[in-house]
C-alpha cells in the first residue's frame, strides 16, 4: 500500500475554519471552546478512539476600557497601549505620572522614593524570574510599560504573564509598540504619561481536545506517542501561525496515520490555554494518573511551524540518538532544518519532559528573533503556507513511523542528565515545585 500523502485541500480547510469561521480564540472564550469542539469533531470523523474534551479550570482575566496618552513638550500623543495579561485595574480616571526609563526588566537595583507615583518603562517582559515582577510591583511605580525588545514594530504586541504567576501581578502593566517607546525615550525628561484600564479576574473553563490512534502491536500499543498543537490565540489575533499551524498539523497527521496505523498508540491533542504558559498541557500532566500520560515515550509538538518565508527549526529535548534520527529523516526526505538540542518551557511539549520523556518542538521563524508578526493582529492566514505545512507533515509522518513502528525505540526513553537538570530548574522557576529526574539515571 502506498504511503498516504498530505492533502493541501484538507490543510486549507482546517485553517479556514479556525482562523476565518471561528477567528480569535482567546483562552476561556466561547470561540476557544468552539475551536476545541471542532478539533475533537475532526478526530471523531477520522474514527480515532477515546475522543474527548478533557476539561479544566484556570485563573483568567478580562479587560474593559483601556488606553493611554503621552504629553511631550506640551503636545499630547495617543499611545497604542495594550494591558498585559493579569494586569490589575488603574484607579477610576487612570494613573498619570512622569515617565522614567529603567532599562531592562531584569534589573534588581531599581526602587526607592524617587520612583513613587511615576510610570516605569522597561525593555522586555520580567520573565522568566518571578522575583523581577515582585521588584517591579514593590518599586513604588504607579504603573509599568513593557517593550518587547525582540522586534521593532509600529503596532502593539500582546504580552502577558504565566497563569501560575497571576497572583504576583498587583499593578497595572501595559505594552506599547517599540517605535512609540523609542520616541518617548528619545524625547528625554519631562514626558508625562496617562494610562487607564478596567480589569477583572475570574475562574474560567477550557479543555484539551484528545483522540487516540490505537497501536496495532499487542505489546507496544501500551506506549503513547504524543502529537500536539495548541488551539488558543492571544487577544486581537486569529493566530494563523500561532497556533492554528500546529493544530492543523496535528489534525492532518491524524488523517495520514489513520490510514496506516503504527505499532504504538499515537495520541493527538489540541491543547487549550497555551498562551498563559501551557496551562492545558500542564493540566494534562497533573491528570496523568487518569489519562495515561505516564505511558508516553515521545512527543512531537507543532507551534508556529508554517511561515511562508523562514526556516524549519527543531528544538530537540532528548538524547543524541533522537537528534541523529531526526537528521537522518530530514536528509532522506530533503527536509532542511536547524537542529537545536535544548528545552523550551514555553511550549506544550515541556510537561512531557517533566516526565523524563524525549520531545521535539517544530518551529519556523522568519527572523533570528522569531516572527515579525508575533502576538499581533498581523498573524493572519497570509503569513502561513499550505505547501510549507504539507512539507512539515511529510517529515513528521515519516519520523513518527520510524519511531512508532520500531520494535525497540531508536533512542533511550529518558532525557540526558544535562537536559534533566535544565527541566528541573525550569519547573522550579516557573511552577514553584520540585521534581527529581536525575535520580533515575543509572
Amino acid at each position: 500500500m502506498d504511503e498516504p500523502k498530505p492533502d493541501v485541500k484538507s490543510i486549507r480547510r482546517h485553517w479556514k475554519v479556525l482562523c476565518q469561521d471561528i477567528g480569535e480564540r482567546v483562552a476561556g472564550s466561547a470561540k476557544e471552546r468552539r475551536a476545541l469542539r471542532y478539533v475533537a469533531g475532526e478526530f471523531e470523523k477520522l474514527g480515532l478512539a477515546n475522543v474527548q474534551l478533557e476539561p479544566f479550570e484556570f485563573d483568567n482575566c478580562a479587560f474593559g476600557d483601556f488606553g493611554g496618552q503621552a504629553t511631550v513638550r506640551g503636545r499630547k500623543r495617543k499611545l497604542m497601549v495594550r494591558p498585559c495579561e493579569y494586569s490589575t485595574s488603574t484607579p477610576k480616571g487612570g494613573v498619570e505620572g512622569d515617565l522614567i526609563f529603567l532599562d531592562h526588566a531584569c534589573r534588581a537595583d531599581y526602587g526607592g522614593p524617587e520612583l513613587q507615583g511615576k510610570i516605569g518603562m522597561f525593555m522586555g517582559a520580567p520573565m522568566p524570574n518571578p522575583e523581577w515582577i515582585e521588584c517591579m510591583t514593590n518599586s513604588g511605580l504607579a504603573a509599568a510599560i513593557l517593550i518587547d525588545h525582540r522586534y521593532y514594530t509600529r503596532w502593539p504586541m500582546l504580552l502577558g504573564f504565566p497563569e501560575m504567576w497571576a497572583s504576583r501581578v498587583t499593578m497595572p502593566i501595559f505594552s506599547i509598540p517599540y517605535e512609540q517607546a523609542w520616541k518617548l525615550v528619545q524625547a528625554g525628561k519631562g514626558v508625562r504619561v496617562k494610562l487607564w484600564v478596567k480589569a477583572r479576574r475570574m475562574r474560567s473553563k477550557s479543555g484539551n481536545a484528545i483522540g487516540d490512534l490505537p497501536g496495532v502491536d499487542s505489546k507496544l500499543k501500551k506506549e503513547l506517542i504524543y502529537v500536539s498543537g495548541h488551539v488558543d490565540t492571544v487577544r486581537g489575533s486569529v493566530g494563523g501561525s500561532d497556533n492554528a499551524s500546529g493544530t492543523v498539523q496535528a489534525m492532518e497527521l491524524a488523517r495520514m496515520l489513520r490510514q496506516t496505523p503504527l505499532k504504538r498508540t499515537v495520541r493527538f491533542v489540541g491543547y487549550g490555554v497555551e498562551e498563559r504558559l501551557s496551562v492545558g498541557s500542564y493540566r494534562h500532566y497533573q491528570n496523568r494518573s487518569k489519562n495515561g500520560m505516564a505511558r508516553a515515550v515521545f512527543g512531537y509538538n507543532g507551534d508556529s511551524c508554517s511561515t511562508v518565508m523562514g526556516w524549519n527549526k527543531l528544538h530537540i529535548s532528548g538524547p543524541p540518538a533522537l537528534t541523529r534520527l531526526a537528521k537522518k529523516v530530514g536528509a532522506d526526505l530533503g527536509y532542511p532544518a536547524e537542529y537545536v538540542e535544548a528545552i523550551s518551557p514555553y511550549s506544550d511539549q515541556f510537561p512531557l519532559n517533566m516526565l523524563d520523556v524525549p520531545t521535539i518542538w517544530v518551529y519556523r521563524p522568519c527572523m533570528v528573533s522569531g516572527n515579525w508578526f508575533f502576538h499581533s493582529q498581523y498573524d493572519r492566514l497570509n503569513v502561513v503556507s499550505a505547501d510549507v505545512m504539507a512539507n512539515q507533515v511529510r517529515f513528521a509522518s515519516e519520523l513518527l513511523r520510524r519511531i512508532g513502528n520500531a520494535d525497540k525505540l531508536p533512542f533511550p526513553k529518558a532525557l540526558p542528565n544535562r537536559i534533566r537538570k535544565e527541566v528541573e530548574d525550569a519547573v522550579r522557576q516557573f511552577h514553584g515545585i520540585e521534581i527529581s529526574l536525575r535520580k533515575k539515571a543509572k
